[in-house]
């Protein structure tokens, strides 16, 4: 029997109970209403919607992106495959979503804004199974005794609007709409062993403080994951706005070293720009990023030995090397996506035991 698949409300969440002004509202945590039992959770689509009070005689200006910046950190997780998404900002999974598309994220801000109560909204997928460097498939969240979890943060109201003469600018109402992909059979029946998954996806975000102009070293994981992607942006640490080729320049260089042994030796930023276009079949890249991608072309499947891979039981290191330029509220950001092995976690008791078996050869 074919594998089905559905879409879940998981919750409709106010950030905050209170206006939103300059001050960040308290962190939200739901453990509720996400895939369970026979299912394979492959998804979760996010929706940030509100609406703005504003009272003045020049009403400012709507900000690029504002709705994703207004997600300020998501992480989910499952208390048998550990961490899947790792305080991730609204803007770079905006990003991610478009590498993995090749469609930008749905953003709504009227331009220009007027006074009253305008709304606002932005929407997400954060995907699970993937194409690409593997099966979809072999990395969809198989849920027979996990439990999911997600916390995550709002922003300001400066996030949305910028400038004006404003008597009033408020976030009046704000809310985070969680919906669930899932595949599973209508009847509830067990799932099959080949549908079963050999890895747990994960993303995670590095953010590194520019002190200085010369050759930055940033320290990645290793050890327990198969790299897919690193995506580097240059952000702004205090408005979180995306900086176009300020802090890497053109002709910078970037080196990626796995046990001092050079992966991409001195490869220019802008020859790094440009193959994000080319893999990720892009008109344009988005504002200061470039993406490491270690699978060749996104449209063959099933290339696993082509993946940055960093699972060892022996100590190592895997070190991002940028020629970069400091300024102020300079960062450099670190978008890791990829997979690690699901035998190195909780949810490996939960496979099927001939699966299990294959797996440990």
């Amino acid at each position: 029997m074919a594998l089905k698949s559905f879409r879940r409300l998981v919750t409709n969440t106010a950030f905050s109970s209170a206006v939103i002004t300059t001050v960040q509202p308290s962190i939200q945590t739901n453990d509720k209403g996400y895939p369970a039992g026979e299912e394979f959770f492959q998804g979760l689509a996010l929706r940030i919607y509100g609406t703005l009070g504003i009272t003045s005689s020049g009403a400012g200006t709507a900000v690029t992106d504002g709705p994703l910046r207004f997600l300020r950190n998501v992480f989910i997780e499952s208390d048998k495959h550990g961490p899947i998404v790792n305080n991730v900002d609204g803007l770079s999974l905006a990003r991610l979503h478009r590498f993995l598309n090749g469609t930008a994220a749905a953003i709504d801000l009227p331009t220009p804004l007027t006074t009253g109560t305008p709304t606002f909204s932005g929407s997400i997928n954060i995907p699970f199974a993937i194409p690409g460097c593997i099966r979809p498939e072999d990395s969809h969240l198989y849920m027979k005794t996990a439990r999911a979890k997600a916390t995550w943060q709002a922003g300001v109201v400066a996030d949305l609007v910028s400038g004006g003469t404003n008597s009033k600018l408020e976030v009046t109402t704000a809310y985070l709409q969680q919906v669930a992909n899932v595949k599973a059979h209508e009847n509830g029946s067990p799932l099959l062993s080949a549908d079963m998954p050999v890895y747990i996806p994960f993303v995670e975000l590095k953010k590194v403080n520019v002190t200085a102009t010369g050759t930055l070293k940033i320290e990645l994981p290793y050890g327990d994951r198969l790299y897919h992607m690193l995506a580097i942006s240059q952000r702004n640490n205090s408005t979180l706005a995306e900086i176009d080729n300020a802090i890497i320049l053109p002709e910078a260089n970037i080196r990626l070293e796995k046990n001092n042994l050079p992966r991409i030796n001195s490869i220019q930023w802008k020859d790094i720009q440009d193959e994000t276009k080319r893999i990720f079949h892009l008109e344009t890249v988005p504002t200061g990023w470039g993406v490491i991608h270690s699978c060749g072309d996104l449209n063959k499947p099933a290339q696993i030995s082509e993946m940055l891979d960093t699972v060892d039981t022996s100590a190592g290191t895997l070190n991002l090397f940028v020629d970069s330029v400091t300024g102020s509220n300079y960062d450099i950001w670190v978008l890791m996506f990829g997979y690690i092995p699901i035998k190195s976690r909780a949810a490996f008791a939960d496979l099927p035991a001939d699966v299990q078996a294959a797996l440990v050869k």
